[in-house]
């Protein structure tokens, strides 16, 4: 997973950049380079929503993945604590990284259509850049830490059914997962 979205990252800042650097140009050049800038910033925009829209899919999908191991073969309850740390520590990160890429889009389409010069959109389109290489690497951090717990938790959950399967009887005392 963290290969996959650092490459979503990477291409996510690449179109973001593009978008600015086209957007400076269009102020020098006539209306072709707004047209490709109001393009390539509307599908920066949008891939960066994607992109940490992801970051949510996953945390969400394998916190619930977790709680059902923990609850289903007795690990320690803790494990699902620690799910809970890494969105705490990445959803702000990218929920504000997101809406500043929304807020970008909305704020040059006001641009376009009035005779401001686009001051404000300059500024919250820069802040929708800085937010977004800001979350990348907190992202693919926690987005590992989280792979990593989730092969713990695998290992837990096989030794429990390995357990269940030779017939000892009870279970054994809730297992815990290393701390990352």
């Amino acid at each position: 997973m963290r290969l996959f979205y650092t490459g979503l990252a990477f291409w996510c800042a690449a179109a973001l950049l593009a978008a600015a650097a086209i957007g400076i140009g269009a102020r020098r050049f006539e209306a072709t380079s707004t047209q490709v800038h109001i393009l390539v910033g509307l599908f920066a925009s949008i891939f960066a929503c994607l992109t940490h829209s992801v970051v949510f899919a996953h945390l969400i999908g394998s916190g619930i993945t977790v709680k059902d191991a923990v609850s289903s073969h007795g690990l320690d309850p803790q494990i699902v604590r620690r799910t809970k740390k890494f969105k705490g520590r990445s959803f702000p990160f990218a929920l504000f990284a997101a809406l500043a890429a929304v807020a970008a889009a909305l704020a040059g389409g006001a641009a376009y259509r009035a005779p401001d010069p686009g001051v404000t959109h300059a500024i919250v389109a820069a802040v929708a850049i800085v937010l977004s290489l800001v979350a990348f690497p907190i992202e693919v951090k926690v987005l590992h830490e989280n792979t990593k717990l989730l092969r713990e938790v695998d290992g837990l959950v096989r030794r429990a059914q390995a357990s269940a399967a030779a017939g000892t009887g009870a279970p054994e005392p809730p297992a815990t997962a290393e701390r990352v």
